[in-house]
């Protein structure tokens, strides 16, 4: 009889425990699938360094202006283009990603929006993000 009990009880244990587990592990999966790339604090940042080359808050910069944006942007905490470090060497490179983001340039092709600069500039961020788990992904499988 003594058997049969702790047999029962140390079995309960077991499986809570699995339970447990089973129930942390797919809430810590799910946590890391819906993170962003792109945090409050990024956008935050942008918002203080779009400031310094907007003061009167238009919500438009000369277009000859973006590039010392990205460079700072770059040289912040935040994520936009943390990866671009040969991207931003020189200015040639720097103006080479300008062109590849494509920013939209509106009063007489002299000025980019706020709004456009901040959507280009976290949907560049989410694709890097995105590139880097596919590849990492690829270096695991071959790994296996």
């Amino acid at each position: 009889m003594m058997y049969f009990i702790s047999f029962q009880v140390i079995v309960s244990q077991v499986f809570l425990n699995l339970f447990i587990a089973i129930v942390v592990d797919t809430f810590v999966a799910m946590k890391a699938a819906h993170e962003l790339p792109v945090t409050q604090l990024d956008i935050d940042t942008f918002v203080d360094i779009w400031c310094k080359y907007d003061p009167t808050a238009t919500g438009y910069i000369h277009w000859r202006k973006l590039e010392d944006l990205v460079v700072d942007l770059h040289e912040s905490e935040t994520s936009f283009f943390s990866q671009e470090d040969d991207a931003l060497k020189t200015k040639e490179l720097t103006q080479n990603l300008l062109a590849f983001l494509e920013i939209p340039l509106h009063k007489s092709l002299s000025s980019c929006l706020f709004y456009d600069v901040l959507a280009i500039c976290c949907r560049y961020t989410v694709e890097n993000k995105h590139k880097d788990i596919i590849k990492r992904r690829k270096e695991l499988a071959l790994e296996l």
